[in-house]
């Protein structure tokens, strides 16, 4: 298969194909302005097979102009459109995550269905932009009546960072929009319509609410409500004939069943009137239940469930962004590329297989006992620094290593609380370690309780860090190696890490200031250190002191292609 080249686009570069369907593509695309300021986003083309199909052109404008509209945290945000190459695009925010189609998939085959909290947390974040686009007025006050007709878990998107989004307005129907089709045509998915959509009858904003029902019966029965061939279930649709919820679930909670059974009733008048109303219920649901998902329980959950997948999303981002530098040094010797990113080839460091952001963060023994280490590269800033190096201990469960970490870490092997040592505690970490990547939920919980017995335990701190930047909670990753390192001041990795994350959120003097941390202590990966303190300063400007620092790697460190790749780059500029 040849690799997709990056294309100029207009004030856009398309960094790699996403997706194709029956009528658009998707693009992974950057747009870039002045003084380095970059964005990602999602570029969406009509097909160029269909560019002459005057109806298919005409319904992707309305699309466009609908969607402008719409400005909601759970609805995909339109920032453009326009015309390049003869061909229409829509410019839309990137989210990094799976549908829900996805979502209740994986989990049905990883054993570990969607709980009841989650999909009640997230059918209300639904409830929540619907009721949103369908009250939406025009700029002269006028109501829009804006129907999705086509709410359906491929529809929904759940982003790893926890985010809840309706995406595709394509076959949305609005005040003043032609929406004639074929005779005896029918927009939308027959699973997930309402029965006056399905029999072809004018239908408002509650047809959304009924699918909407249907998408938390699926996510609550863990089964179809309408399964089979589309001949087989359509008088099912049409006549709203199901089994109810809780013949399924013997113990689905009665608020629950009522929330699913008023929204599933066959005639309108008989639903939920709007979709905030839906969503008042659920709310009160949750409260009367005592559950408080939230979208911190959801980061974690995507996380967890999509591990893997992150790790490849995360590289083909790397791969595309390093594709897309290529391309422009290619085309344009002379132009400034300055970004902080490193080539693919640095992603085989050590003789292991090196996955990005798959690394368990662990602090470095101490010099006079010193334990193997490995080095991964892991990427994906999003506002162009894309490299930075994890260190971890080799196979030796944390029982093995404790002497040495009290050496080199303070208290966070001792584990002194009021003069005498914290009982269990070093069971608990050693536990957490071995389980935070088959099961990194259990191992945050065992974490948790370790810092209540043992509060001065910087590694159980650090490694909750860990995995709170795995699921891109950052500030909870910053809390924890914040407190790692007020525990120990010379934690150097977990200072590293700080600047990390600090880098990653464009935060780039502060990371400055952790990186300067990690040198003044003088660690076995000082090279490393040394590299991405010189990118953080480039970044700010200071391009100087960057060439110092890195020809100090290289003095360090002959052997590391990395630096003196950049180091290069840098001087040529110069």
């Amino acid at each position: 298969m040849t690799e997709f080249q990056p294309i100029e686009f207009g004030k856009y570069t398309l960094l790699h194909r996403l997706a194709t369907g029956g009528m658009a593509e998707l693009y992974l695309s950057k747009l870039t302005g002045a003084e380095g300021f970059e964005k990602l986003i999602a570029i969406k083309k009509i097909l160029p097979h269909l560019l002459d199909e005057k109806d298919f052109v005409d319904s992707f404008i309305a699309e466009a102009k609908l969607a402008a509209f719409l400005q909601h945290p759970n609805i995909v945000q339109i920032y453009d459109f326009g015309s390049m190459d003869d061909n229409y695009f829509i410019a839309m925010e990137y989210l990094s995550g799976r549908d829900l189609k996805n979502v209740i998939g994986k989990s049905g085959q990883a054993g570990s269905p969607i709980d009841l909290d989650m999909a009640l947390y997230i059918t209300g974040r639904i409830c929540s932009g619907l009721d949103y686009a369908h009250d939406l007025k025009d700029f002269y006050g006028n109501h829009l009546n804006i129907i999705h007709r086509d709410i359906s878990p491929q529809n929904i998107f759940v982003t790893y960072d926890g985010l809840v989004k309706i995406i595709d307005f394509g076959i949305a129907k609005a005040a003043g929009r032609s929406t004639t089709t074929q005779m005896g045509s029918i927009k939308g998915k027959i699973a997930y319509m309402s029965p006056e959509q399905a029999g072809g009858q004018a239908i408002d904003y509650r047809s959304d609410i009924y699918a909407v029902g249907i998408l938390l019966y699926e996510m609550v029965t863990h089964s179809k409500m309408f399964a089979g061939d589309t001949f087989e279930i359509f008088p099912k649709v049409r006549n709203a004939e199901f089994t109810p919820p809780e013949k399924i679930v013997e113990d689905i909670p009665p608020a629950v069943v009522n929330i699913l059974h008023r929204a599933l009733e066959k005639d309108p008048d008989s639903r939920y009137q709007s979709a905030g109303e839906m969503q008042t219920d659920l709310e009160q649901c949750m409260a009367e239940l005592d559950r408080r998902p939230n979208s911190r329980a959801l980061t974690q959950f995507m996380g967890d469930l999509f591990l893997d997948e992150t790790v490849a999303d995360r590289t083909a981002l790397v791969s595309a962004m390093t594709g897309a530098e290529k391309t422009a040094e290619n085309k344009a010797p002379g132009q400034d590329t300055d970004a902080l990113d490193r080539d693919a080839s640095v992603y085989e460091k050590t003789d292991e297989k090196t996955e990005i952001m798959s690394r368990i963060h662990a602090p470095l023994p101490p010099k006079k006992k010193r334990f193997p280490i490995a080095v991964a590269v892991i990427g994906g800033l999003m506002a162009g620094l894309v490299v930075v190096f994890i260190f971890m201990f080799g196979k030796k469960p944390v029982s093995q290593t404790k002497n040495n970490l009290s050496q080199s870490s303070g208290k966070q092997a001792t584990g002194l609380v009021g003069g005498k040592r914290a009982t269990g505690s070093d069971a608990l970490l050693n536990s957490a370690v071995g389980l935070m990547k088959s099961d990194p939920s259990r191992a945050y919980n065992l974490l948790k309780k370790c810092v209540a017995i043992d509060p001065g335990n910087a590694e159980a701190y650090f490694r909750l860090g860990v995995l709170s930047s795995r699921r891109k909670a950052y500030p909870d990753a910053i809390e924890f190696y914040k407190k790692a390192v007020k525990i120990d001041s010379e934690f150097s990795v977990a200072f590293f890490n700080l600047g990390y994350i600090y880098a990653t959120e464009s935060r780039y003097e502060e990371a400055e200031k952790m990186y300067h941390r990690v040198v003044d202590l003088r660690p076995g990966f000082l090279d490393e250190a040394l590299f991405n303190l010189a990118m953080v300063e480039v970044r700010l400007g200071k391009k100087a002191a960057g060439i110092k620092n890195l020809e100090r790697a290289i003095a360090i460190n002959p052997k590391n292609r990395a630096i003196a790749t950049y180091l290069n780059r840098l001087k040529n500029k110069s």
